[in-house]
């Protein structure tokens, strides 16, 4: 790229461009600067940067053998670096909650560290490496003393047989070969989806100090966490096995994220839920959790994630309404 009236900008480049309407920081020429990684030699890592400084990560993908065409920007929190969001751009403007897998995403990013240059200075045409245009590129911005700086990798088509690695190429480099925890990364993340988060409660077991259950608006069940102990309204020991009934309930996962367009479902859930179960976490915080049916099919909302509505698998009926059948008998099967 030249900083100059006469602009150049790479294919790969203009693919983030048109994702996202703009060619962003680095094309503009503002504190942003790519990051080029021109010498690359084989046993060397491909890039090298400080992963907890990492602030926003963008994934443009367009492989020709699947089909996929999907592109996507997360950004970590600045109050709250443990946590990424979904960036409200086009690639978006039909999600009603932009909540991120924040874990996967530090995974993906901790693997671009590691990742390892097997074969360089590979100067075939990049059209037939699949990297013009390349089949996937990730660019993510690092903070650092004096500003920030873009670090940006293009995987193009497989070498080989599996295991073989990708060829790759980063701007201003001749292609190269890579290979890393980084690639089987990449292949879970086959679609837009899977970068969201798929827990649908958004709230850690471990962090609930008191939970009651509803069904038809009335309490069937409550319990306080008081030490090691759960115990009833009268501070008796129950004999349920409540923390084990609240990790199979927050570990429910989504089946699919609704649509803007069909926003209406919160309103039927709202006025008339199956069950409901209310939690408060150790700050206090209180959080409703709401399951609902339209057309048998079930659907979920948290107040933890209060854009967001879920369809949810069957069984999210049978783990909400449960918590009298965990009991803490020795050797009892948990359903």
């Amino acid at each position: 790229m030249v900083c100059s009236s006469g602009l150049q900008i790479g294919f790969t480049r203009l693919l983030f461009a048109v994702a996202f309407g703009s060619l962003g920081g680095s094309a503009g020429c503002t504190s942003k600067t790519l990051e080029n990684t021109v010498f690359l030699k084989a046993g060397q890592r491909a890039f090298q940067f400080q992963s907890n400084q990492v602030t926003e990560l963008t994934l443009v993908k367009m492989n020709p053998q699947s089909g996929e065409n999907w592109s996507l920007r997360v950004v970590r929190s600045p109050s709250d670096p443990g946590q990424w969001s979904i960036a409200q751009e086009r690639s978006a403007q039909d999600f009603l909650d932009l909540r991120a897998d924040s874990n996967l995403i530090v995974h993906l990013i901790d693997t671009l560290q590691t990742l390892q240059v097997l074969k360089s200075d590979i100067t075939a045409p990049k059209e037939t490496l699949g990297l013009a245009p390349a089949w996937l590129a990730l660019r993510w911005t690092e903070k650092t003393s004096n500003g920030s700086r873009e670090l940006e990798w293009q995987v193009g088509a497989p070498v080989g047989r599996t295991g073989d690695g990708n060829y790759s190429s980063t701007p201003g480099a001749d292609a190269f070969v890579s290979s890393g925890a980084a690639h089987q990364m990449l292949d879970y993340i086959d679609k837009l989806e899977s970068l969201r988060l798929k827990t649908w409660t958004a709230v850690e077991a471990d962090d609930i100090d008191e939970v009651e259950w509803k069904r038809g608006g009335k309490s069937v069940f409550y319990a306080q966490r008081e030490g090691s102990d759960w115990k009833n309204r009268q501070h008796q020991k129950l004999k349920q096995d409540v923390s084990a009934w609240l990790e199979r309930l927050t570990h429910q996962r989504v089946q699919n994220f609704i649509s803007r367009s069909e926003e209406g479902l919160r309103t039927v859930i709202e006025r008339n839920p199956l069950q409901e179960v209310v939690v408060r976490d150790r700050l206090g915080r209180e959080i409703r959790l709401l399951l609902g049916k339209k057309n048998g099919k079930l659907f979920a909302l948290s107040s933890a994630r209060p854009n967001g509505i879920f369809e949810v698998y069957p069984d999210a009926e049978l783990a909400m309404s449960q918590p009298l059948s965990y009991q803490k008998s020795p050797g009892a099967q948990k359903p």
